[in-house]
């Protein structure tokens, strides 16, 4: 009887992993949005992430509710400023899929805290597919402006070994930091990993975004036409005053 119920149990969830494949495939079609969902052992749904737009968690769930009918899902959607929906919109174009997940691109915070308080260093850490890649981290602002992490002025081979790890902003490595300063709110870190470098020259350090992002769009496309296309991760940040 035990034997039967494990079998039936793991039926249930190889179901429900089934719909949660769906759901993230319906997620990654909402524009302005950065959302994951996930599924416990106890086949328990959890969508989480941000949005643009009034009322980002409505449009969430209706998607949800779509996909999953009536099945118990906890969502819990935070807002960001329409400013990101563009660098947003290039970040899903080449997000990789579950399937990717072996040649997948992180960016994290160093010390685990996606938080960054007035005057405090940002600092962030990114891990690279499971191929040697070309590294380009860009930092998009509430003002409209795009800093460019990595490579910079400092450190302009931007190589990452297979599967390597990258730590950026330590006031303490001999290479650029920064430091978190006013407006405050929530802004976008993107890291893209690609087979050759993206730009022939390098960029300013900082530039409007949506001069930078038309360029982007341009040498991303081309870059998709290689053998390993361009891969890209978001980390939305939360600057705060005090």
């Amino acid at each position: 009887q035990a034997r039967t119920e494990e079998n039936q149990r793991q039926a249930r969830l190889a179901l429900a992993q089934a719909s949660v494949g769906k759901l993230r495939t319906s997620l990654a079609r909402l524009d302005c949005s950065l959302l994951q969902a996930t599924l416990d052992d106890r086949g328990a749904v959890a969508v989480s992430g941000f949005a643009a737009g009034s009322g980002p968690e409505a449009a969430v769930r209706q998607t949800v509710a779509a996909v999953l009918a009536d099945a118990p899902v906890t969502v819990a959607v935070e807002p960001v400023a329409p400013v990101m929906c563009d660098p947003l919109r290039v970040v899903a174009q080449y997000r990789p899929t579950e399937s990717d997940r072996p040649t997948s691109l992180t960016v994290r915070p160093v010390d685990g805290s996606a938080t960054y308080r007035n005057g405090q260093n940002l600092m962030v850490e990114v891990v690279g597919p499971d191929y040697p890649s070309y590294l380009q981290v860009d930092y998009f602002t509430l003002e409209g402006y795009v800093v460019h992490l990595f490579p910079n002025g400092l450190e302009k081979d931007n190589r990452l070994a297979a599967a390597g790890r990258r730590a950026l902003g330590d006031p303490h490595g001999g290479g650029r930091f920064w430091t978190i300063g006013p407006p405050f709110g929530r802004e976008l870190i993107v890291a893209i990993a690609s087979a050759k470098p993206l730009f022939a020259a390098p960029r300013p350090e900082a530039e409007q975004a949506s001069t930078y992002l038309g360029e982007l769009r341009k040498v991303l496309t081309a870059a998709a036409q290689q053998p390993s296309p361009p891969l890209t991760a978001a980390l939305v940040i939360k600057t705060v005053g005090q």
